[in-house]
C-alpha cells in the first residue's frame, strides 16, 4: 500500500520519530561508551531504521573482536 506523507495519520508520525530518536540515542550512547564513531552511529541511527542497529551489532560483535584477535597475535 502506498501513502502520501499527507495521508499518515499523525499518531503513525510519532511513533516513527519515537522510533528513530531511541534507536539513534542507544546507537550513540552505546558507540561513545566504547569510543567507536559514536557522531556516526547516531545520525545514521535518526535516518533510518532497522538498518542502523543491525550493522552496529554486526560491526561490535563481529568485526571489533576479529580485529583485536588479529591485532594480538601478529
Amino acid at each position: 500500500m502506498h501513502y502520501n506523507l499527507n495521508e499518515l495519520p499523525y499518531w503513525l508520525l510519532i511513533l516513527i520519530f519515537v522510533l528513530l530518536f531511541a534507536q539513534a540515542t542507544f546507537l550513540f550512547i552505546h558507540a561513545r561508551r566504547n569510543g567507536r564513531l559514536y557522531w556516526f552511529w547516531g545520525i545514521w541511527g535518526m535516518i533510518s531504521a532497522p538498518m542502523p542497529i543491525i550493522v552496529y551489532l554486526i560491526y561490535i560483535k563481529v568485526f571489533i573482536p576479529y580485529r583485536q584477535r588479529r591485532n594480538s597475535n601478529a
